[in-house]
């Protein structure tokens, strides 16, 4: 600092290391800022499917990674049990507590047919997400509730895979009917 007429002022730093410090830290700010603002960004545009990009590294013992979409920055990873026999199938996620957001079961079935799907022994409601054999959505049902036992819930077209997953997660995705996913 340095006082001329009793105004104090900051001083330009006069030697190699206290400039080169001073445009550090000027460059640093900068970078800073520029940085943070992308973040928010990146943030305000990936929100609604934020809901996917939780990381839940103990939750991949014995289950597959599946990503829907095509390679974009707002694509969703679930990972996804895979109910493949008639038992596991028939269990799904019925008898657990909850599941995580972005985890779930893939139900994949011996052929296409009108799958349907109920909330028996269910204890927190979901999403169920018919597809084709071509993987592409053709029915959703959101947030189905375990009191709507012994109801069924069916698909409107024929089905290889059903999805199941947490309340929410098909609408903070932004699954729609007609939308692909890659499995």
């Amino acid at each position: 600092m340095h006082a001329v007429n009793g105004v104090k002022t900051v001083l330009a730093p006069k030697t190699r290391l206290q400039r080169a410090l001073f445009l550090f830290g000027a460059l640093f700010f900068l970078v800073s800022t520029i940085g943070l603002t992308i973040l928010i960004t990146n943030n305000k545009a990936i929100a609604p499917n934020a809901i996917c990009y939780a990381p839940y590294p103990d939750l991949m013992a014995g289950k597959s990674q599946y990503v829907t979409g095509g390679g974009n920055p707002t694509d969703c990873t679930l990972t996804l049990e895979k109910a493949d026999t008639p038992e596991k199938r028939q269990q799904g996620l019925s008898g657990r507590k909850d599941i995580v957001a972005n985890t779930g079961v893939l139900f994949v079935f011996d052929s296409p047919g009108r799958q349907c799907m109920w909330m028996k022994d269910m204890n927190f409601n979901i999403d169920i997400i018919w597809l084709s054999s071509e993987k592409e959505i053709i029915h959703i049902e959101e947030n189905v509730s375990p009191k709507t036992f012994p109801q069924s819930f069916c698909g409107a077209e024929p089905a290889l895979y059903v999805l199941e997953v947490k309340a929410g997660v098909a609408n903070a995705t932004g699954f729609h009917i007609g939308d692909h996913l890659n499995l």
